[in-house]
């Protein structure tokens, strides 16, 4: 299933619209610039299910152009707490004490109440409240 936006859905309607309403000549030049005869008996005799096989190119066009945008410039949204207060999505990095081991760091975030693992190398923060397990901060 292809996904389309509501900003890219009303552009392909405004172009199956524009399509439409070509002129004769019009649409030779297109068909022309595409490579492919035009009849105008053919188009007049399209079934409403033929016109829309005819427009399958053009909507996986519209799809794909949009998705292409979307990747090369993702939209993050601006994410706020119950508050109201802007959340900063951020990587903090501690510098841990020689001798440190992998144990040793899951132990003590096991002892927080507050957390819980999310993965072997992640935890998530499941309260409103400040923690109250004994990590130096």
């Amino acid at each position: 299933m292809l996904h389309f936006e509501q900003e890219t859905s009303e552009a392909f309607l405004e172009a199956v619209h524009k399509l439409e309403n070509l002129s004769d000549e019009e649409k030779r030049e297109l068909a022309e610039a595409a490579g492919q005869d035009f009849d105008d008996a053919e188009i007049v005799e399209l079934s409403p299910t033929q016109r829309l096989r005819a427009m399958n190119p053009m909507f996986t066009t519209f799809c794909l152009l949009d998705l292409i945008d979307r990747i090369d410039t993702p939209q993050i949204p601006d994410l706020h707490n119950a508050d109201g207060d802007e959340l900063v999505l951020c990587e903090v990095r501690y510098p841990l004490a020689a001798g440190t081991t992998a144990d040793d760091i899951r132990a003590a975030l096991a002892a927080c109440p507050e957390l819980r693992p999310s993965g072997p190398t992640s935890w998530n923060w499941i309260t409103r409240e400040k923690a109250r397990c004994g990590i130096a901060r």
